[in-house]
This record gives C-alpha cells, sequence and structure tokens, in this order.
C-alpha cells in the first residue's frame, strides 16, 4: 500500500529533499556555522539548529543578529515552500 500524501514520515523525506531545505540548510551553514534540522509536525514545519558541539538550539535561543539573518533568509527561500 502506498503511502498517504499526509503520511508525516513521506511528507518529512519530501521536506528533506526539496530545493528549499537543501538551499535553506547551505545558507545557514554558510552564515551561521550551524546545521539546520527540520521536522513536520501536526500541519507545521519545526526549524531548530545544531551547533559543532551537537547542542540543539531554536529560534530563540539565537543571538538578536542571528534571528535578524535568519528572518531575511525566511523571506527569500520562503516563497520556494510548497
Amino acid at each position: 500500500m502506498a503511502p498517504h500524501c499526509d503520511d508525516p514520515v513521506m511528507l518529512q523525506a519530501k521536506l528533506n529533499e526539496s530545493e528549499f531545505y537543501l538551499s535553506l540548510s547551505s545558507a545557514i551553514q554558510k552564515y551561521f556555522a550551524k546545521t539546520l534540522q527540520v521536522a513536520y509536525h501536526d500541519g507545521s514545519i519545526d526549524f531548530s539548529f545544531a551547533d559543532a558541539y551537537g547542542n540543539i538550539l531554536h529560534f530563540v535561543d539565537l543571538s538578536d543578529g542571528e534571528q535578524s539573518l535568519m528572518v531575511m533568509l525566511m523571506a527569500i527561500y520562503g516563497y520556494d515552500l510548497k
């Protein structure tokens, strides 16, 4: 039986392979030196970041400058999210 289009595992895999994710992940690695982690939960997309030590950071954990840059990156790449 083929996975339903609302299957969280299928949606997560599709998201991780999307141009949106790949472009945004690359920009975050370049400008933040952090790894982007994206998860699809209950119809929404949750973003977190891992630093070089494996610590998980959320948007509120970023500095004001990092938050501002993240908002700009989302404005640039967010239009590619489908």
